[in-house]
């Protein structure tokens, strides 16, 4: 039955194959509906492609990712049309439940980094 709803067979293995148990189950049960019309629909603007982020974009490179697979995350880091400082997790597709601790330590990192380089930053 066509439901304009993205199906996912297996949503445990394709987003939280790292995920321990119980918090994956959990973390299943709580996925709401994709549309297909969110992902075939072209944006018209992307935030990544303004100027004032250039030498601050940062891409998460999640290399055991079953939802975004490392070939496609390399793709649209090859095709976006600006440079990204790609680091890379070992993790699938949702760090934030199977190493939160190491995704918040690179967040602050880059989050340090993106306003030390603002030229008054010094000032506080």
């Amino acid at each position: 039955e066509e439901t304009g709803l993205v199906n996912v067979i297996d949503p445990k293995k394709t987003f939280y194959a790292d995920v321990a148990e119980p918090l994956a189950s959990e973390a299943v049960n709580k996925i709401l509906p994709q549309s297909l019309l969110s992902m075939n629909t072209a944006s018209s603007e992307t935030f990544y492609g303004i100027s004032a982020y250039d030498n601050r974009r940062v891409y998460l490179h999640n290399t055991q990712d079953e939802a975004l697979p490392p070939f496609i995350q390399d793709a649209f880091v090859t095709n976006s049309g600006v440079v990204w400082d790609v680091q890379k997790m070992d993790t699938s597709h949702s760090p934030c439940y199977s190493q939160p601790k190491q995704l918040a330590e690179i967040v602050v990192a880059n989050a340090k980094n993106f306003v030390a380089s603002y030229p008054d930053s010094a000032t506080g």
